[in-house]
């Protein structure tokens, strides 16, 4: 359709699906997954005043919408309904999740990966931003949710922890994933053990 990413307009409406979307803290830009494809976003409403008084720039409503940014290096293909959302007090980051399993975590201005976290041993189909504090969900594929608070990184002195998981080599083909699913066992926080414990 007229409103897809540049690079999707070529395609039949059956080949470009929205997997995805959020609306930013200033309600004035659009955020949209597509399946096969990258994250994009786009200015809403043209002409719209914003709640701190200033006016968008008014374009042809006929028009394809103009692409702000676009980030890229996670999968949407294994399973169709990847969220995608703003995170912070001023939407300074866009989250979502991948086929890998990891929740990727991307600086808006910058489009570099702020975070990613293996956050399902499978597929991580979205994260959801608490809306006040550094924390957030993820889910997917598992039977399990998981809860994850921002902390600052441990001071190391430049020494590497020898019982540390390898790093995920951002290889994500199926045997990719495969091998970084096993890499990087599960271990049940203190609440999940308390939970299991009650049940």
């Amino acid at each position: 359709g007229p409103h897809a990413a540049p690079r999707l307009r070529g395609r039949s409406r059956s080949g470009v699906n929205v997997s995805g979307i959020d609306v930013d803290a200033t309600g004035t830009e659009v955020v949209v997954s597509y399946e096969n494809d990258a994250i994009y976003t786009f200015p809403i409403f043209p002409g719209l005043l914003v709640p701190d008084g200033t006016e968008t720039t008014a374009f042809d409503v006929t028009e394809p919408l103009p692409e702000i940014s676009c980030y890229g290096g996670h999968f949407n293909r294994l399973t169709f309904l990847k969220n995608v959302r703003y995170a912070g007090p001023r939407s300074e980051y866009i989250c979502t999740g991948s086929d890998s399993g990891h929740a990727w975590i991307y600086d808006r201005r910058t489009g570099a990966v702020a975070s990613l976290l293996k956050a399902d041993a499978s597929i991580c189909n979205g994260v959801v931003p608490h809306p006040h504090l550094p924390a957030f969900a993820t889910y997917g594929i598992d039977s399990t949710a998981k809860l994850w608070m921002a902390a600052p990184p441990p001071d190391t002195d430049g020494e590497e922890d020898a019982d540390a998981a390898p790093a995920w080599d951002g290889d994500d083909s199926h045997a990719g994933r495969r091998n970084a699913a096993r890499a990087e066992p599960y271990a049940a926080s203190h609440l999940v053990r308390q939970w299991d414990a009650v049940r």
